[in-house]
């Protein structure tokens, strides 16, 4: 196998194919895959779906970052041809999102998840504190520069006489 083969392979692997925890469980994290199942089933495109499945029929379990996976999307968009799909694929619809909601219990309100809520507000902190390092090293940078300037013009005077006491030629 050519080492660019090696490296395609390497990555479907790790990022199309659900992770099995250690104990059998599949890791929920948001993946291409988890992406390519939301939009069909959330646009009705069955034959998307299919094709989908028909890559790998684990993909009716995978699960994203929020432990919601395809039988959830299927049940909020109401989406029936979905749904029979996926349990005849294995889905579980007693399996449970961070939230503790079965798929049966979803609906399509448009609300997050409380964990995705919770992950959100995180990453809002996380983000605040970032620009707020960028702005106090933009601050730093800004007075840097500003003090060498100042350095600069004080040394504006004497460059004719250090340029006369370096050659020795003094102007007489």
């Amino acid at each position: 196998m050519r080492p660019s083969h090696a490296i395609v392979a390497l990555f479907v692997v790790l990022c199309v194919c659900p992770v099995a925890a250690e104990d059998g469980e599949v890791k929920w994290e948001d993946s291409h895959t988890t992406t390519r199942l939301w939009q069909a089933i959330s646009s009705g495109d069955q034959d998307g779906l299919q094709a989908i499945l028909d890559e790998d029929a684990g993909n009716a379990m995978v699960r994203a970052g929020d432990g919601r996976g395809p039988l959830f999307w299927a049940y909020e968009y109401k989406n029936t041809d979905a749904i029979s799909l996926l349990e005849e694929k294995g889905a579980d619809n007693t399996a449970k999102d961070a939230d503790g909601k079965m798929p049966t219990e979803v609906d399509k309100t448009g609300e997050m998840t409380e964990f995705m809520k919770q992950k959100l507000a995180e990453e809002a902190i996380v983000a605040a504190q970032l620009a707020e390092q960028q702005a106090a090293a933009a601050a730093a940078a800004a007075a840097a520069e500003d003090e060498e300037d100042d350095y600069e013009d004080d040394d504006e005077d004497d460059d004719e006489e250090d340029d006369e006491e370096e050659t020795g030629d003094k102007e007489l």
